[in-house]
């Protein structure tokens, strides 16, 4: 089990406020075909976050070929929670072009949808979340109910790569596995990985102890004029690609600072030992600018890491 501590993420009030008030305006909630609630029953959105503490909205379509792959893994994942006595509904956002093809699609579905006939409901809880593409799964905690809370708009990735919900509701985390899903990060903000061989559970528990370490100082000490993530890689694609395009022969675990933004990258040095001490020293230099970088160009381009090389089995996405 990871040790990992979550992040609590915060929502815009005024999304919040709105995601209620249109979810409010729904003045009874359809049952999919396989919900196990009284048909009879009239469900509206104050009485189901009174009885979950976390809610799910899933963006997801009949006619897409992804969404059909993904809503199966997303039904296990449900059941398995709701085995487990976890608070956690689902309501269905169907982005469907006839209410045949809705209806159709419900039928295999265990939890609640906002009905077909509420279209402008739907479009503008998608746009309220600048929902792009599907299926998208956003997860809302509901626990201080009239209140809601974002979790995550990754609930699709967490699904499929926590099928079991060991780390369920999947709050963000101050320290990844660095996945495929987690690569166009990489163009977005610089970040420290730790770089093991292999997936031994006590290697990957040490990595994460000590960068989870060396995150809590930085977000505690350190001003950051952009955010440095933190990752542990042992996907064996994406470690290869790294060390070819870092030229970097080191044997594992050795530790890089890759600023794809900035076209560089830095390598722990000279170290034997790597514990949190030692790596809050290299991040202290790189926010004191003292780093030593070497220029890095075949990464930095749209297609230098290769994504193809290290997609999980994954569907692609649908955008709108």
């Amino acid at each position: 089990m990871s040790i990992n501590s979550p992040i609590c993420s915060s929502s815009p009030k005024t999304n919040i406020d709105q995601s209620i008030e249109l979810l409010n305006s729904v003045s009874k909630f359809d049952l999919g075909g396989r919900c196990t609630r009284n048909g009879q029953e009239r469900i509206i959105f104050n009485g189901l976050t009174s009885s979950c503490q976390v809610l799910g909205l899933y963006f997801s379509a009949h006619w897409c070929p992804p969404c059909k792959a993904f809503t199966p893994q997303l039904i296990e994942t449900y059941w398995n929670l709701k085995e487990e006595g976890r608070q956690f509904e689902i309501i269905f956002v169907s982005s469907d072009r006839s209410e045949s093809s809705y209806q159709s699609y419900l039928s295999c579905m265990p939890w609640l949808a906002i009905p077909y006939t509420y279209s402008t409901i739907r479009s503008s809880l998608a746009t309220l979340y600048n929902i792009q593409g599907i299926p998208s799964l956003l997860l809302l905690n509901c626990k201080n109910t009239p209140s809601l809370e974002l979790i995550t708009y990754e609930g699709r990735y967490e699904v499929s790569e926590d099928p079991e919900g060991d780390l369920f509701p999947w709050y963000p985390r101050l320290v990844n596995i660095l996945s495929p899903r987690h690569c166009p990060k990489l163009y977005q903000s610089p970040a420290l990985i730790l770089f093991i061989e292999g997936e031994d559970e006590d290697e990957i528990e040490f990595a994460e102890t000590v960068l989870v370490a060396t995150a809590e100082f930085c977000n505690s000490n350190l001003i950051q004029d952009r955010p440095l993530l933190f990752f542990v890689s042992t996907h064996k694609s994406i470690n290869d690609q790294f060390r070819s395009h870092l030229r970097i022969s080191t044997s594992y675990p050795y530790v890089a600072l890759v600023d794809l933004p900035r076209h560089r990258f830095s390598q722990l040095q000279n170290e034997n030992v790597i514990n949190k001490n030692v790596l809050i020293n290299f991040v202290k230099s790189y926010f004191s600018k003292d780093t030593t970088f070497q220029n890095l160009t075949s990464l930095s381009q749209p297609d230098g890491l290769d994504e193809s090389a290290v997609t999980m089995e994954m569907s692609e996405e649908i955008f709108l």
